[in-house]
């Protein structure tokens, strides 16, 4: 038999099935229906695209004898002749789960007929595509339709070296989805230029083992309780301690408000007249609320007490978030707080009177509920009035009042709250709730050794008369020549608060927080997972959508111009949480389609969420750095800096000792080391066997610990051997008023490592 040479005569030709097979077969699998069926078509593989082309749509390719068809391909391609065995038996090829089939056959000499067949995994993801994109059909449907069209859109739509890329955007283009395609090297190009991958990590909560001779909150209580607790408990307690350090961050100077909150402050009474809401309300729009707060706390938290404790944690903030509440408890408004002075033995002197921001008139007050340790519950919000009498020595103690003595209910010292945390310790028990508490009240115990001249008075009291005291001192005191008596006559003072105490311990741990993972990471992330960096994101603009609430449009903010449709619109911020949403959507799809074989070397996206992602997301990485960099910002303006008058009131971030670089840092920690050493010894007992009792723990404390380095001799033996030791150290500390601003220099480090990313623009101002 022979034939001519016209297309349809070649294309019924080479439609040809096998002289030889079972035409009652009920099934057959892709390839042995093409060998069954169509043997005498041209066959290649291309890439992962399986070609068995009667219809020549493929020209300009060689084909060489004895070419495999054994390896796994995912595109398969069947041409065929509508009178063919092939056509007749299509309905019952069988395929592979990562299997994208296409049925074409030839109806006349310019129109053909498509049927597109898939796999069970490619029929998931085909139709999530189609879900995500509003296309009410569905792939059962779809698989049962027939699409015509010429031979010449056929041509143009796969072209002569087709690839699986090309055969799916023109399936899905087929189904009425609309897509731009990038490679996944195109992709990550995009999205890592983006990515503060080059911004070096930041030490986390503990330094000791790394950095011998330094301690933090939380090495003290990892050596000095390990004999006495297990590591769970250790970790527990810890977590009770940390929360004092973050909750520094909720102060009138960091927090916002919403939008009728705002309205409120200007029109309502007591509120118009206040000198703190006229200094501060320009702020309240784009601060932070205390509720988004608390969550950057929750996350921080996290990643502290879960990230942080694993060898090679997942990225998937999630899956961390839910065990650390599983295991610490859900970090509320009511158990993170406020600032206080007293939680960290502050000085109160400078403090503006903020507690109008918690008046009951506000829909969000700054405020919190805690428990007492008679049973009852009270009300605080940010530290009132400061009083004169807050502030004074007591010459009798030698002691700052706040340290030890009660001004009223409103303002109570440092010591009642390390008591009353110890006595619901007591109460609750060997608890997360008890263990917290416990905490809490080892934070003002290693505060007092930390953020006090106490270190300074012993070296001075122990003959070392040069050691700078951070207060003034009279001429006459200045001439003593007995160590003891000139140490007497030193007050014990801490550092009033001017707020680099949050920029010293928190502003690197929330760098480190936020640009935990480099895309590399973000890119093994499963389908569902968040990093750090989406969740902060996320925050950040939903913080700063609900403080828009009730705002008029023409009154909200637009945050950036961009191209859009070939028009230039401004959007917001509820617009730029759609676009970082859709962005997530879509990565989720991404790594889908890559468990898949037959789309997992490519991505598609919608062409207008990738015109705005493209233009948006630097923007968004850096959004949440910028609220709380700039927020940092203000803070150092009102920061007191050193001066040659100190009298008896110096500065926090002069006086602490809380950074590894200071010469008292080992010092200090060492002797917080020991008193936490004992009391948790004791209160392991306590909780044990009811002895000795809380009452009688919270006493030795009162004599032994809370006083001055002259009316108490226990920590003298060990001083002398560390200043024996370290010459050097007790020389640095001799110098004093030459230490540098620990809080401003970590804040400038930070700003310093944004710069080199040239995303934080406000970072080189």
């Amino acid at each position: 038999m022979s034939f001519s040479n016209t297309y349809l005569e070649r294309v019924i030709d080479a439609s040809r099935s096998h002289s030889v097979f079972n035409k009652e077969w009920s099934t057959y699998y892709s390839r042995d229906f093409a060998d069954t069926f169509l043997p005498f078509s041209k066959k290649f593989i291309l890439e992962n695209v399986r070609f068995y082309d009667a219809l020549e749509l493929i020209t300009g390719i060689e084909i060489k004898n004895g070419v495999s068809l054994l390896e796994v391909s995912n595109v398969s391609v069947f041409t065929f002749h509508k009178d063919s065995d092939a056509a007749r038996i299509k309905q019952k090829v069988s395929f592979d789960k990562n299997e994208l089939a296409l049925f074409v056959q030839l109806l006349n000499e310019n129109t053909v007929q498509v049927n597109f067949k898939f796999g069970e995994h490619v029929r998931n993801q085909i139709g999530s595509v189609l879900k995500s994109n509003e296309v009410k059909k569905s792939t059962v449907d779809l698989e049962a339709t027939t699409y015509n069209f010429t031979i010449e859109e056929i041509k143009a739509s796969i072209s002569t070296k087709p690839s699986s890329l090309e055969i799916i955007n023109f399936a899905l283009k087929t189904f009425g989805v609309e897509l731009t395609t990038l490679s996944l090297k195109e992709f990550d190009k995009m999205i890592s230029k983006a990515w503060f991958n080059s911004i070096p990590n930041f030490e986390p909560g503990f330094s000791r083992k790394k950095n011998p001779g330094t301690w933090t909150h939380g090495d003290i209580e990892k050596y000095a309780l390990e004999k006495f607790f297990s590591a769970s408990e250790i970790s527990k307690i810890y977590y009770g301690n940390w929360l004092r350090d973050y909750s520094s961050v909720i102060t009138g100077k960091t927090v916002g408000f919403d939008y009728k909150d705002r309205l409120k402050f200007d029109n309502e009474e007591p509120f118009v007249k206040n000198n703190t809401v006229r200094d501060y309300k320009l702020f309240f729009s784009f601060w932070l609320s205390q509720k988004s707060w608390i969550k950057v706390i929750r996350l921080l938290a996290t990643k502290d007490f879960v990230y942080n404790t694993k060898k090679k944690p997942s990225e998937n903030i999630l899956k961390h978030k839910k065990e650390f509440i599983s295991e610490f408890g859900d970090p509320t408004i009511n158990i993170v707080g406020i600032y206080r002075p007293e939680e960290h033995i502050d000085n109160p002197k400078g403090l503006i009177d903020e507690s109008i921001l918690g008046h009951s008139k506000l829909i969000d007050p700054i405020r919190f509920t805690y428990e007492k340790s008679d049973g009852k519950f009270g009300l605080k919000k940010l530290y009132p009035e400061v009083l004169p009498k807050s502030f004074e020595v007591n010459p009798n103690t030698m002691m700052k009042r706040y340290i030890k003595e009660d001004i009223d209910e409103l303002r109570p010292s440092s010591f009642s709250y390390f008591s009353e945390q110890l006595k619901l310790a007591k109460k609750h028990g060997k608890t997360n709730r008890g263990f917290r508490h416990f905490g809490a009240a080892m934070h003002v115990l290693e505060d007092f050794y930390a953020h006090s001249n106490f270190v300074e008075v012993c070296l001075i009291k122990l003959g070392n008369t040069k050691v700078y005291p951070w207060v003034d001192l009279s001429p006459e005191v200045e001439s003593i020549s007995d160590s003891n008596d000139k140490a007497s006559k030193i007050p014990i003072v801490t550092g009033n608060f001017g707020q680099l105490d949050i920029i010293a311990s928190l502003a690197p741990k929330v760098a480190d927080g936020f640009l935990a993972v480099e895309y590399k990471d973000y890119k093994k992330l499963k389908p569902g997972d968040r990093t750090f960096m989406d969740e902060i994101i996320i925050i950040a603009l939903e913080d700063c959508i609900q403080k828009e609430e009730g705002m008029p449009e023409d009154q909200k903010v637009k945050v950036i111009s961009i191209e859009y449709k070939g028009k230039d619109i401004n959007v917001g911020y509820k617009e730029l949480l759609t676009i970082y949403l859709e962005f997530l959507e879509i990565m989720d799809q991404i790594r889908k389609l890559e468990e898949i074989p037959v789309v997992g070397r490519v991505i598609t996206l919608y062409k207008q969420s990738m015109d705005l992602i493209s233009q948006t997301i630097e923007l968004l990485f850096t959004l949440p750095l910028n609220l709380l960099v700039n927020t940092f910002d203000n803070l150092i303006k009102a920061r007191q800096t050193q001066t040659t008058k100190i009298g008896t009131d110096p500065s926090h971030t002069q006086l602490a000792k809380d950074s590894p670089e200071h010469p008292l840092n080992d010092l200090a920690g060492y002797l917080a080391f020991l008193t936490v050493g004992k009391i948790g010894e004791d209160m392991a007992n306590c909780w044990k066997t009811g002895k000795p009792k809380i009452e009688t723990i919270i006493e030795t404390a009162k004599d032994r610990y809370f006083v001055h380095p002259c009316f108490t001799n226990w920590p003298d033996n060990e001083i002398k051997k560390w200043a024996k030791n370290n010459t050097s150290k007790v020389d640095d500390a001799e110098k004093g008023k030459n230490f540098y601003d620990h809080g401003l220099e970590a804040f400038e480090a930070l700003k310093k490592a944004l710069k080199k990313t040239d995303y934080f623009k406000d970072a080189n101002k």
